[in-house]
């Protein structure tokens, strides 16, 4: 994830923030537990 800081604005803020928001508790949970404790589902598609 990147550091709090410079982001670009688009028309999609609200779902940029939701995201910025999912990646930080990601790294959390991937610090706590691991690097493969958690993924996100489009690492799965093909």
């Amino acid at each position: 994830m990147e550091e709090d800081g410079n982001q670009q604005l688009s028309l999609f803020e609200k779902d940029n923030e939701k995201k910025r928001k999912r990646g930080f508790v990601m790294d959390g949970i991937r610090n706590k537990y691991g690097s493969k404790a958690i993924w996100r589902a489009e690492s799965y598609t093909p």
